[in-house]
């Protein structure tokens, strides 16, 4: 806005990352910069551009890409500018097998809790090859894009590379906060012909990829792998996870996830569980989560009193407690983004934890026993 001025921001180049690819087109490497701009309280909007030019390959649906550039639009909601922009869960570059169904994470996580909606963008200061365009980046191939959950699912082409842009929309009580662009860069893999890709059943191994859950109840699902080759297919869960775990037995997957009033919102979770067969066979399977606000009535009291944790919310320690069951029994502790903080063993039915290190934050303690696997969600201050 006028009261904000016009600036620069210096970044600085902090992680490099090789994108190996031996199953398509080379991609270069992600590389990840990070700067500092201290903007006066009295701004009302901001907005932040940045430009990269001249791609060293072949673009398949763009007959030129010039200075590509992408614009931020950050809206400060009051004075103090307390107000975080979406960001995208996924990785820029996406690699997907030829011919086949392809599932993409477009999904963003905002910090306030602000609702966040999907769509197509253009290219910016590029132009569309014929038969393509910003809502049909693959051309007269189907595609698909969920508004609410930002889950994409497509006909990949034979071959190539793709640029598209997807924005997110910000919204705080009806009103349009922000708008985050990202490019997303999407190869086609040339796996064998003879090589089939690895598939994932739905909910509880049913053709169904959504579910919901009340607000104080366990999110508690199974899915199964699948691979007609019998290749060993290697299974991840997209971070952040909201604090969702997932084990596998075999072939099977068990996604846990415990909720409550905290999670309650609009529009849905996304989760996106990744196989890769080893092979040049990759999928990114979207699994879509409702949050209610209705009173959770399936929680098992006798799994509850088995295990609990207290005080809860916590500030220097806690007691962890189990009952009648065996001893032989792992923790493990996550961040609310999955993200794993501690494991050990439990050899006692009571132990105390110093939590001197924990910032403040919710936190989920996953109890494993041979007979058992039980979720308990931390508040610690």
């Amino acid at each position: 806005s006028a009261n904000c001025g016009r600036g620069s921001i210096s970044l600085s180049r902090v992680s490099l990352t090789q994108n190996a690819n031996s199953c398509g087109p080379y991609l270069s490497s992600i590389a990840t910069y990070k700067g500092t701009k201290v903007f006066q309280s009295s701004c009302t909007s901001i907005s932040l551009t940045y430009s990269n030019c001249c791609k060293g390959f072949n673009i398949s649906n763009l007959t030129s890409s010039g200075n590509l550039s992408t614009q931020l639009e950050l809206d400060i909601v009051d004075s103090i500018g307390q107000n975080s922009s979406p960001k995208f869960n996924g990785t820029p570059i996406i690699q997907i097998s030829r011919n086949q169904t392809a599932y993409f994470n477009f999904t963003a996580t905002d910090a306030d809790g602000d609702s966040l909606a999907y769509q197509f963008a253009s290219v910016p200061n590029a132009t569309y090859a014929p038969t393509f365009s910003p809502a049909l980046p693959f051309g007269n191939l189907p595609i698909s894009l969920n508004q609410f959950t930002g889950a994409l699912n497509a006909t990949a082409p034979s071959s190539g590379s793709y640029l598209f842009v997807v924005e997110v929309l910000e919204y705080r009580n009806g009103v349009l906060l922000g708008r985050t662009k990202r490019e997303v860069l999407v190869a086609i893999n040339q796996n064998p012909s003879n090589n089939s890709n690895p598939t994932l059943s739905g909910v509880n191994s049913t053709s169904q990829f959504s579910s919901s859950v009340c607000a104080g109840d366990t999110l508690s699902f199974y899915t199964v792998v699948s691979d007609l080759d019998l290749d060993n297919v290697n299974t991840s869960l997209n971070n952040p996870s909201f604090g969702a775990l997932m084990s596998r037995s075999n072939d099977t997957l068990f996604l846990e996830w415990p909720v409550d009033s905290t999670f309650t919102r609009s529009q849905p979770y996304s989760f996106v569980i990744r196989l890769d067969d080893g092979n040049c066979g990759i999928l990114n399977q979207v699994f879509s989560v409702k949050v209610n606000s209705c009173l959770a009535t399936s929680i098992k009291e006798n799994k509850l009193e088995n295990f609990s944790v207290y005080p809860n919310p916590a500030t220097e320690f806690i007691q962890i407690l189990t009952k009648n069951l065996s001893n032989q029994g792992s923790l493990r502790i996550y961040d609310l983004q999955g993200k794993l903080i501690d494991s050990f063993d439990l050899e006692t039915n009571r132990y105390e934890y110093n939590l001197d290190s924990f910032k403040s934050g919710i936190y989920f303690f996953h109890l494993l026993t041979p007979n058992h696997s039980l979720l308990k969600k931390v508040m610690v201050k």
